[in-house]
C-alpha cells in the first residue's frame, strides 16, 4: 500500500471525525473489525499481514473522533484485536496510535488506549513480551506524566469535556510494564524516569 494513498486515506478519514454527531452507521460498523481479523488469521500469514494494517488504521483513527461513544467502541475493538492477534503486534499499533493521536485531546486518548491495552493482555504476558514496545511506551507514558500534557490535565475545561483526560494512566501502565519487562531491559525502563525527574 503506498505511503501518498495512505496519507490521503488519513486526510480524508480526519474529516469525517471532526464532528461530534455520532455516526450510528460507523458505531455499528466498527467491532466488525474484530470479526475480518478473526477471518483473517485462517488465511495465510503474508495475504493476513498484507491486509491487516489497513483494517488497524481503520479502528485507530476512530479514536481521534470527538464523541465519547465512537471512541470507546474503537478502544474496546482494538483492544479484542490485540488480545486475539498476541502481543508479536503490539509494537505495530503502538506505532499506528502514536502517528495518528498527535494533536490536544488526542493525546489524552493515546494513553488512555494504550494503558487498556495493557490491561487487556496481562493475562497472557510473560517477562520479556513488552521489551520490544519499551522504549515507544516510555515516551507515551513520560510524555503524559512529565511533558505538556501534565499541565493540561489541571486545566478544568479539559478534564470535563475528555473523559481519558480526567486521571493519568501511565503510572497504572507503568505498574503493568515493571512486572512483564525483562531483567535485561530494567535499566531502560528507569533511565528515562531518571532523565526527566532530575
Amino acid at each position: 500500500m503506498s505511503q501518498p494513498f495512505l496519507q490521503t486515506k488519513r486526510e480524508e478519514e480526519h474529516k469525517l471525525v471532526k464532528s461530534k454527531v455520532v455516526n450510528e452507521e460507523e458505531v455499528v460498523r466498527v467491532p466488525l473489525a474484530f470479526a475480518m481479523v478473526k477471518l483473517m488469521r485462517s488465511l495465510p500469514q503474508e495475504v493476513m499481514e498484507a491486509n491487516l494494517p489497513s483494517v488497524l488504521l481503520k479502528v485507530c483513527v476512530l479514536l481521534k473522533n470527538r464523541a465519547q461513544e465512537v471512541r470507546d467502541i474503537a478502544r474496546s475493538t482494538l483492544s479484542k484485536i490485540i488480545k486475539d492477534l498476541g502481543v508479536r503486534f503490539l509494537q505495530y499499533v503502538l506505532k499506528e496510535l502514536q502517528t495518528t493521536l498527535v494533536r490536544g485531546y488526542q493525546v489524552h486518548v493515546l494513553t488512555f488506549t494504550v494503558y487498556t491495552l495493557l490491561q487487556g493482555l496481562t493475562n497472557k504476558l510473560q517477562v520479556g513480551d513488552l521489551d520490544p514496545c519499551l522504549q515507544i511506551m516510555t515516551e507515551i507514558f513520560n510524555h503524559e506524566l512529565f511533558g505538556a500534557l501534565a499541565e493540561e490535565k489541571e486545566v478544568k475545561q479539559i478534564l470535563s469535556k475528555i473523559m481519558e483526560a480526567r486521571r493519568s494512566k501511565s503510572y497504572d501502565s507503568y505498574e503493568i510494564l515493571g512486572k512483564f519487562v525483562g531483567k535485561d531491559q530494567v535499566t531502560k525502563l528507569i533511565l528515562p524516569l531518571k532523565e526527566v525527574s532530575t
